[in-house]
């Protein structure tokens, strides 16, 4: 596929002339986007185009635009209801999604390095995987009863993040102490981590725990889940270096890819019967931990399989 690069940014010709701005690398505070490069149309931009264009302070475009506007520095679609891009390198701790916005695209404020509150108005619909993700000074988000689509990993390595404002009227959403659920399908979304406490207890009637949950909870030390858990998602507890126990309950199926990666002071892990899969490199970089498991059970097989560290736990013969 052709690309082109113009003024450090990279845009991809897709069969039907159309040019999709895929990367872009510019050292400038104002970044503009052109209406088209070489003739062909530009229609689309990649949801991680601008991670490393981080001294964008501001964005404009052409004249004219056929697919971007920008409303006070923040690129937008042409109608401005789609909001696609803060500034990274933009200065201000608060900003206020405007009114007629209907969705927040995927990484949309990602990496933003100075701001610290976003209000999000009613009326906004979808908030996308990653909308608000590696946002080092962001502590408090508003979320209206109107969003109906919320992406995975929203706020993940947003390390000071502890104010989320939820209405007791959402359709799905509901905030639990430190905790954002999706009473929709009984998932743990994730642990605020600028809330994250250093002994906790899940909600009770989770089921999946998902991407990413707790990464970023630096405090958590340990953690117990109700019966009920089904699924640990991947990444659960990706790189969370403080934690020491995880208390897994029987009924616990699948423990996924990378869950538990980088828990380097974990030392003991007790692996229900009840779990039939453990995925790629679910304990990689755990260097400490031994796997507490039941002789004969699949983590027993999956230790003897990966030369994986385990100890038998001794069953008493009334259990």
């Amino acid at each position: 596929m052709q690309t082109i690069d113009r003024d450090g940014c990279i845009y991809q010709i897709h069969e039907n002339g159309e040019a999709v701005l895929t990367e872009c690398h510019a050292g400038m505070p104002m970044l503009t986007l052109p209406a088209q490069v070489d003739g062909h149309p530009v229609t689309g931009v990649e949801y991680d185009a601008f991670d490393h264009a981080g001294s964008v302070e501001t964005f404009r475009v052409e004249t004219g635009h056929p697919a971007f506007s920008v409303v006070y520095g923040v690129l937008f679609d042409q109608k401005g209801e789609r909001l696609i891009r803060y500034p990274r390198h933009r200065d201000g701790a608060e900003y206020m999604v405007p009114e007629g916005t209907r969705a927040v695209e995927p990484g949309a404020f990602a990496g933003a390095e100075y701001l610290k509150r976003v209000i999000v108005p009613e009326g906004v619909t979808a908030i996308g995987t990653r909308a608000f993700a590696d946002c080092p000074a962001l502590s408090s988000v508003s979320i209206p009863a109107s969003v109906t689509e919320f992406g995975h990993e929203v706020f993940s390595g947003c390390a000071e993040f502890s104010d989320l404002g939820i209405p007791s009227t959402h359709p799905f959403l509901r905030r639990e102490g430190p905790f954002l659920v999706n009473r929709r399908d009984s998932m743990l979304l994730m642990c605020l981590p600028g809330a994250c406490e250093a002994q906790m207890v899940a909600p009770e009637g989770i089921k999946t725990v998902d991407e990413y949950a707790f990464y970023g909870c630096d405090r958590l030390q340990k953690i117990h889940f109700h019966h009920g858990l089904r699924v640990m998602g991947r990444y659960a507890f990706y790189h969370c270096e403080s934690i020491h126990v995880v208390e897994l309950p029987e009924g616990l199926r699948t423990i996924g890819t990378r869950a538990f990666s980088g828990c380097s002071q974990m030392k003991s892990l007790y692996i229900p019967d009840s779990v039939t899969s453990i995925e790629y490199k679910a304990f990689n970089h755990c260097d400490r931990l031994v796997l507490q498991v039941n002789k004969g059970s699949y983590a027993d097989r999956y230790c003897r399989q990966f030369g994986f560290p385990c100890r038998h736990r001794m069953k008493w013969p009334w259990q």
